[in-house]
This record gives structure tokens, sequence and C-alpha cells, in this order.
């Protein structure tokens, strides 16, 4: 066998070094790291700030009525409360009975809470309400006042408000009964909110509004709100409300007393 010179060996020895070097290159290219994802795609989604529902349902009453007719509303809730809570809600009702109008209502509620993490907060809070059948035109309330935080924790919260408010009450005039005019007073308002839950999928909620007139404690409104929601899926909620109210004058022609169940859906999107 004819043997290589040693010029011939070396340069056989270097060309084997060398060939494979671009294919070696581009493996150990292929298992670099992987250039980082973008920063916003990295970091995590921001929790919601707002929270809003839409409630349907089946209402039924009795009182200066009995009827059953639909029922909707919404609710618009401030979920980040670090520096103020703010919470919105209207309802309508709607009913038909023989080509008759059965029952027809407004109501709309603000609430402005302004250091919810202190124990005890400046509130603020505007309602406004219009039923036919209890011969309410219009009756808004606007006040504000000091609510005081009693027990805050993850299976439930109670507070206590004591505020002053401005009452302005105008009703529809009926054939029978004569028009009482527009009532214009100074009351105070002392309310209970609580909200208790019992694991992940039932929440109980309830409110407990007095309000007497500021110099004439015989003449007061009473309003207690008892909502009991079960959840059936993350967006989807089965819901009972009942709604007692009480008038001390009302106008001629009216109860005092008026009471309603609402059996329906909320749906929070």
């Amino acid at each position: 066998m004819r043997r290589l010179s040693p010029g011939l060996a070396l340069t056989t020895l270097l060309l084997g070094a060398v060939l494979p070097f671009p294919a070696t290159a581009r493996a150990q290219g292929a298992e670099g790291p992987v250039p980082e994802a973008p920063a916003a795609a990295a970091q995590e989604k921001e929790p919601d700030r707002w929270r809003f529902a839409v409630d349907f349902g089946f209402n039924g009453q009795i009182g200066n009525t009995q009827l059953i007719a639909l029922s909707s509303g919404f609710q618009l809730k401030r979920l980040e409360t670090e520096h103020f809570e703010l919470e919105l809600s209207a309802g309508y009702r709607y009913g038909r009975s023989r080509s008759e109008i059965v029952a027809r209502s407004a109501q709309m509620r603000v609430a402005l809470n302004m250091f919810p993490q202190a124990r005890l907060s400046p509130y603020l809070f505007s309602t406004a309400e219009r039923d036919r059948f209890r011969r309410l035109d219009l009756r808004s309330n606007g006040g504000g006042g000091m609510k005081y935080r009693v027990w805050d924790s993850q299976h439930g919260r109670m507070a206590l408000i004591a505020a002053a408010l401005y009452s302005y009450e105008d009703f529809t005039p009926t054939a029978t009964a004569t028009p009482n005019g527009a009532r214009q007073n100074a009351r105070w308002n002392v309310r209970l909110e609580a909200e208790r839950r019992l694991g992940e999928a039932v929440k109980i909620t309830h409110a407990s509004a007095w309000q007497p007139v500021w110099d004439r404690a015989s003449d007061f409104d009473i309003e207690l709100t008892t909502t009991v929601a079960t959840r059936v899926s993350q967006s989807v909620s089965m819901t009972m409300n009942h709604v007692y109210q009480h008038d001390s004058l009302p106008p001629e022609g009216v109860k005092r007393e008026d009471q309603r169940l609402v059996v329906g859906l909320r749906l929070d999107l």
C-alpha cells in the first residue's frame, strides 16, 4: 500500500475536522435559547376592575295589587376598592293582564363609599323610584353620611350607615283620590348592609333602611331587601329577591305595605 506523504495526511486531517463544522454549528444554533416572548404577553392578565350583571325574572306581588309580571335590571359595581367603592343598580317591572297594564315601576340607586378600606368612611347615595300602583310619580332621595364597617372577611361583611337626606315625593292624581301634592322633607337614614357567603356557590345579601322625618318620627319609610344568589356556572346565577316596603303615611287609596318576590337569573358579563 502506498504511504501518504506527511503533507497530504495533515491536509486530510484538517479537512476532516473542518468540513463537519458548519452542520455542528447549525445544530448548536438550533438548540440555543428561544427568543423571549414580548413582555406584554409574559405579564399576567390584570384583574377586572368592574363587574356588570343583568337580571331577568318573574315577579309576584301582594298588597296594592296582586299580579305576576316580568322584571329586569342591571348592576354595575367597581371591584377595585382600594381608593373608592361605587355601585349603580336599576330595576324595571312591567306586566299586562287582559290588555291592561298591571305593573309598571322603576327604581335606581347610586352609592359611593370614599374610603372603603377604612373602618369609618364618608358615604354618598342617591335613589329614584316610580310606581304606578303606589301613585308615585317620582320619589327621589339624596344625601350623605358616614359608613361604619362592623365586620369584613372573606366569608362576608357587615356595615352600618347613618346619614341625612333630602326627600322629594310627587304623587299621581286618580279619578277617586284627590291630589296630594308634592312632599319635601329632610329625613334621617339608618341603614344596615350585610353579606354572607356559604361556600363558593351561595351568597346572601341583605339591606335594611329606616328613614324617619327628622323632626317627626311617626312619619317614616322602611325597606327590607334580601337576595339569595346560587351560582350555576361562572357567569350564571339563580336569584331569589324579596322586598318589603312600609310607608307610614301613604297617599289616599294606597296601602301602607308592599311586598314582592322575584325569582330569576343573573348574568355576569
